[in-house]
C-alpha cells in the first residue's frame, strides 16, 4: 500500500447573519461548521478493491441553523443543524 492511497479532506462552511423576516427584526446568527474525512483509496484485496473511510461532521459541535423559514408563522424561523456526527464507510468494487 502506497502513501498516495491515503487522503485527508478538510471542509469548512461559513454563513453570515441572514434576516428571516421582511422587517429585518429577526436574524439567523452567523456560524462556521468544519468537517474532516480520512480514508484509503483502492485498497486491493484479491479481486476486490476497498475504499474505507472515517469522517467527522461538525467537528467542533457548533450550534447553528441549517435552514430558516422566512416570515414563519409564530416566529418559528429556525431549523437547527445536527451536532457532531461520526461516520464510517466502505466502498467495494469487484474488479478484474
Amino acid at each position: 500500500m502506497d502513501l498516495d492511497e491515503f487522503y485527508v479532506a478538510l471542509r469548512g462552511l461559513f454563513q453570515a447573519d441572514i434576516p428571516v423576516d421582511n422587517g429585518g427584526q429577526f436574524t439567523s446568527e452567523s456560524f462556521f461548521v468544519a468537517d474532516a474525512r480520512l480514508g484509503v483509496e483502492n485498497l486491493v484485496l484479491g479481486r476486490l478493491e476497498a475504499s474505507p473511510f472515517v469522517a467527522v461532521q461538525n467537528v467542533f459541535d457548533a450550534w447553528y441553523n441549517s435552514s430558516v423559514i422566512v416570515n414563519a408563522f409564530g416566529k418559528r424561523f429556525y431549523e437547527p443543524g445536527p451536532g457532531r456526527t461520526f461516520l464510517l464507510g466502505l466502498g467495494i468494487t469487484w474488479g478484474n
